[in-house]
């Protein structure tokens, strides 16, 4: 579904991210960046393919830190279906888009 492919999320700053979609079963590479585990409504016609920040991590490792996420009873309880991947380098540049991001959605299963 291309409406889904990928997913623009506005930090409190104002800025705005494009982050690409991937349900949560996925295959992630073992790469640098910042992802946002949410909640993404699974039928798009009224709901719009809405999505839910559940938790947001900046990480050296994607692939590592979602095959074992913090905080796996608040997810499960949020119903986590899909994460959102942001590759990024630079580990200042990871935090202050995490920072960022968290303030503007206040995940209810946090930031790691």
């Amino acid at each position: 579904m291309p409406e889904r492919e990928t997913r623009i999320f506005t930090g409190s700053s104002g800025e705005r991210y494009r982050f690409a979609f991937r349900p949560k079963q996925t295959t992630f590479p073992d790469v640098p960046g910042v992802c946002i585990l949410a909640y993404t409504h699974p039928r798009g016609h009224r709901a719009g393919f809405e999505a839910h920040p559940l938790a947001i991590a900046g990480t050296t490792s994607l692939k590592d830190t979602l095959a074992a996420p913090d905080h796996p009873e608040c997810l499960a309880n949020e119903c986590w279906n899909s994460v959102y991947l942001l590759p990024l380098e630079n580990a200042r540049n990871r935090e202050a888009v995490v920072d960022d991001l968290r303030q503007a959605y206040a995940p209810p299963c946090g930031s790691f």
